[in-house]
């Protein structure tokens, strides 16, 4: 029987303990806690500086919880490593789209035990919306069953929102 296990990015896997890496880990922010972030959440009674921010919808959010960093072309990459068990992933993120004197492209990479297998752009639309919430960044609905690593990292060449 197939069973479908959603991973948080703070609480990690429900059934396995397993929780993800993030590296560098104080170059990220848990962006469901930060007061101070100009993407920052909404249940938390902080207001950002107008069209400079964006007010996530936390029920938007799995667990109400994610992580974020903001990258600029040419630093040292980061990366967050998701292992998991299974024989299929999918990758969903809350994408910065829209938001004033902010980095809103995205350019992430992926490896799968250590091999690359896919990337992920988007490009700003300022007409759009600020935010884009479960926005599908990488499946691999056909993997073998067993233990996996999933690697989500920055594409050193480009600035990314992530």
């Amino acid at each position: 029987m197939l069973v479908n296990n959603t991973i948080d990015d703070v609480y990690g896997d429900s059934t396995t303990g397993l929780l993800p890496t993030y590296s560098p880990s104080k170059q990220w922010v848990v962006g469901s806690t930060c007061t101070t972030c100009s993407i920052y959440p909404g249940n938390l009674g902080f207001h950002g500086s107008g069209d400079a921010s964006a007010e996530v919808d936390v029920t938007q959010a799995f667990m109400q919880t994610w992580h974020n960093y903001a990258y600029s072309a040419g630093e040292h990459p980061v990366n967050i490593s998701v292992p998991f068990v299974g024989q299929a992933v999918y990758v969903y993120q809350i994408i910065v789209n829209a938001v004033q004197n902010n980095t809103t492209n995205t350019s992430l990479a992926f490896a799968l035990d250590g091999t690359a297998v896919g990337e992920y752009t988007h490009t700003a639309d300022p007409v759009g919306p600020r935010l884009l919430y479960n926005v599908p960044v990488y499946a691999n609905p056909s993997l073998l069953p067993g233990e996996h690593i999933l690697t989500i990292y920055t594409n050193n060449t480009k600035g990314s929102f992530i």
